[in-house]
């Protein structure tokens, strides 16, 4: 029997790489050197250990060597955050914000697909050189035209006059960080573009750019020729190339409310239904050439692996098609190879990967939601299906529904940790939603990629897949504004805001684990009601006054938390067609911190700026008393 080390020697090194991005957020620039240095230090030495005890009868040379090996990954990894994110380069285009006022012509070319709807484009561009004289400068820069530019593609050189500005931090505890966000790829300055007339295309993209564009093009063709409504079309273009752009803000709340957005982040599924059912088609015929059996699993996993890195690049290499895909060539290989493939060690690999390729990317909630959900889907439902009783899983149709709430609660209790931290809320009612919506997704999927396969061909059934595919897209929309309806009960708001709660739900979760002995789920069930326990008693009801005044632009709002555990709001921001700050600012504050409950709004007099978030904060939150100050005043608000 192998042990844990090696089983799972992916595992260990991206808990290295992992805590040493962790780390390396909370250090100095100048702690880069030193990081590195100890890594090195940590690299050369395991070598070393099996040198010194290459006599030792017992040696002790593979433990050692194992601790060093992964305090080689967590210095290098905290050395790489630091080299990466803590300071900017002196020749970084963002040096010349403040110094050079007004617009800047920058020579670059593009770098992710632009994203467009009909009144601006959005896009990043790798900088080359500056001014008229182009001297040489670096940096990548987020730009925002004003105006739609359909033909503007990834790889795509440019000459283009923008003013540049640094990216909006967090504004509000609650807020999301803007700058922090694009640092993570890169991205350390803001540009803004008058007009379409001062951006100029001047060179065209490299061979692969071109090709990937042409295909996302062609995709985008299709579906908007043979899928008609346009709900339906953006959820199949969500499926499909990764774009979200035309999906209404409304929907994608109320797919996030019901625990549903995960259906439309490009993942496992699609990796199913693009590389493993060509993977199988390819044998057959493979064997039919000639080829032996090596040669034929050679030949279709470079195949498939090749296509599905293909559709990775077309979708934007998102971590969860990333993680997908690398899970995918892990599993190819230990078949080829004939090795064991461990789903953990493979789900491990995925993380070294983008931590190698990003060490910032471990703070992104994407990439804790795709990783939570695996890692629990393979720990938690094998264990379940253990437990359960036989009758419970005889049948095909009961099975599979078993099958389902398994997988479904698996996801649900595994990112539950990493949504109440990012997000202050849990969507339960995703366990139950799941079960219709993964099957109406799956059918939409499959038969989106028949309509693209078959528009070439025939357009009668490209029309009909389209078809099947627009109602499986409406049934998945169906579901969540049923569940958002029916089953907002389930949709829990609490925050992780306090490290007693963090442990409290870790070791919760620990319990749940029912491969476990019963032992150790009791003592972890006590630890859990536990750490709660204290928390009530030292953490909930502190003694302490804290006051918070939003930053809503023109308004005002303050919340105010007495020593006692009482909240007072004061005002409630403004309000317009484009901006609603109860919606936008107060409560995403409310979830995250887990506030059901305000116990006085005061609003100080009847104005937009003072009470324009009022009514979407009376149907977010429980409030108990209402006051108001009596100024007269005439307005439809008001009444």
């Amino acid at each position: 029997m192998t042990s844990p080390i090696h089983r799972y020697p992916s595992l260990y090194v991206f808990l290295a790489l992992a805590t040493g991005s962790v780390v390396g957020h909370h250090v100095p620039a100048g702690a880069m050197w030193p990081f590195l240095a100890a890594g090195v230090v940590c690299a050369v030495g395991a070598p070393v250990v099996f040198v010194i005890y290459r006599k030792a009868l017992i040696s002790p040379a593979p433990l050692i060597a194992t601790t060093l090996v992964c305090l080689a990954a967590a210095w290098i990894g905290a050395a790489s955050y630091v080299a990466r994110y803590a300071h900017t380069p002196a020749e970084d285009i963002a040096h010349q914000i403040g110094v050079i006022h007004g617009d800047i012509l920058l020579h670059g070319y593009v770098v992710a697909a632009p994203r467009q709807d009909s009144v601006r484009t959005v896009c990043t561009i790798e900088v080359a050189a500056v001014g008229q004289e182009r001297v040489p400068a670096r940096g990548r820069v987020r730009l925002t035209v004003r105006e739609a530019i359909p033909e503007l593609t990834v790889g795509q050189t440019i000459v283009v006059w923008a003013q540049l500005s640094i990216p909006s931090d967090r504004r509000n505890p609650a807020d999301f960080s803007y700058r922090e966000y694009l640092l993570r790829q890169g991205v350390r300055s803001v540009g803004t573009v008058a007009s379409r007339s001062h951006l100029q295309l001047v060179g065209q993209p490299p061979p692969v750019d071109r090709y990937l564009g042409r295909i996302r093009s062609f995709m985008l063709t299709a579906l908007a020729r043979h899928v008609r409504h346009l709900e339906a079309r953006a959820i199949l273009e969500a499926l499909l190339t990764g774009s979200r752009d035309n999906l209404d803000d409304s929907r994608r709340e109320q797919l996030a409310r019901t625990g549903l957005a995960h259906l439309l982040a490009v993942s496992g599924l699609h990796v199913l239904l693009v590389g493993m059912l060509l993977y199988g088609y390819l044998g057959p015929l493979a064997l039919r050439a000639g080829l032996g059996w090596r040669a034929m699993e050679t030949f279709r996993s470079v195949v498939t692996l090749l296509v599905l890195t293909t559709y990775a690049l077309l979708v934007g290499a998102a971590p969860s098609v990333v993680r997908a895909v690398t899970m995918t060539g892990a599993f190819l290989a230990g078949h080829l190879l004939q090795r064991p493939s461990y789903p953990i060690n493979a789900l491990s690999l995925a993380g070294v990967v983008l931590l190698i390729a990003n060490p910032g990317v471990i703070f992104e909630a994407g990439f804790q939601l795709s990783f939570a959900a695996v890692a629990a889907i393979v720990l938690y439902v094998p264990a379940w299906q253990s437990a359960l009783p036989e009758a419970w899983r005889s049948g095909a149709v009961r099975t599979w529904l078993v099958d389902m709430m398994l997988v479904s609660a698996a996801a649900t209790i595994g990112t539950a940790p990493v949504m109440m931290h990012q997000f202050g809320q849990v969507a339960l009612a995703g366990i139950f939603l799941n079960i219709p919506s993964i099957p109406a997704a799956s059918l939409a999927l499959a038969c989106g990629i028949l309509t693209l396969i078959a528009s070439p061909v025939s357009s009668l059934a490209a029309t009909a897949f389209g078809a099947v595919a627009e109602t499986a897209s409406l049934t998945v929309l169906a579901v969540a504004a049923w569940g958002d309806r029916w089953m907002a009960m389930l949709n829990v708001t609490i925050s992780l805001s306090h490290p007693l709660l963090a442990a409290a739900l870790m070791a919760g979760l620990a319990a749940l684990y029912t491969a476990m002995p019963a032992r150790w789920r009791w003592r972890a069930s006590i630890a859990a009601l536990g750490l709660v326990g204290v928390y009530q008693v030292l953490g909930a009801h502190a003694p302490r006054l804290t006051a918070i005044y939003f930053d809503i632009g023109q308004g005002d709002a303050a919340l105010v938390r007495m020593p006692g555990g009482r909240t007072l709001l004061i005002d409630a921001g403004p309000a317009d067609p484009y901006v609603d700050q109860g919606e936008r600012t107060l409560l995403p504050h409310m979830r995250r911190y887990g506030l059901r409950r305000i116990d006085d709004v005061l609003i100080t007099h009847p104005h937009n700026d003072h009470m324009g978030g009022l009514p979407a904060l009376l149907r977010g939150v429980r409030i108990g008393r209402l006051l108001v100050s009596g100024a007269p005043y005439e307005s439809e608000l008001v009444r």
